[in-house]
């Protein structure tokens, strides 16, 4: 998935368009879901929750088309489902739906295709080469 900087620019760029009244509340809204990597108590599932992923599918489980489809349908209805208690839509949360709407685009394409391309290579290699893109875009 897109690392923090690549989430930044992308919330960043997306300002103009987006209008937010809370600039600074959106742009955090934006890197906000992979905040859980900070718990001491780390799991992939505490990561499937913050991206709104059904449990059925789990953290990492996206190289087919059906689950993208799956998981989709589910962040509409878990965003949906989070304006109606926080009481309507805020520049907050629609920073976190850019967020995970991002982390789909990038698993439909970016992953996707480079793991279609390239069967020999690990997850774990294609994750390090996006870490290196972001570190990257950070200077």
């Amino acid at each position: 998935m897109a690392y923090t900087i690549t989430h930044l620019i992308i919330g960043y760029r997306l300002l103009d368009a987006a209008k937010p009244e809370n600039p600074d509340d959106f742009l955090l809204g934006s890197i906000i879901p992979d905040a859980v990597h900070t718990r001491a108590n780390y799991c992939r599932e505490m990561k499937a929750e913050s991206h709104f992923m059904p449990p059925q599918l789990g953290w990492g489980t996206l190289k087919t088309m059906e689950n993208t489809d799956i998981w989709l349908s589910s962040i509409r209805e878990r965003y949906m489902e989070t304006v109606s208690a926080c009481g309507g839509e805020t520049d907050f949360l629609r920073g976190i739906l850019v967020h995970i709407l991002t982390d789909v685009f990038n698993a439909k394409t970016v992953m996707r295709g480079l793991m279609q391309a390239h069967p020999e290579l690990d997850y774990s290699i294609v994750a390090r080469e996006q870490g290196a893109l972001d570190a990257f875009l950070y200077r």
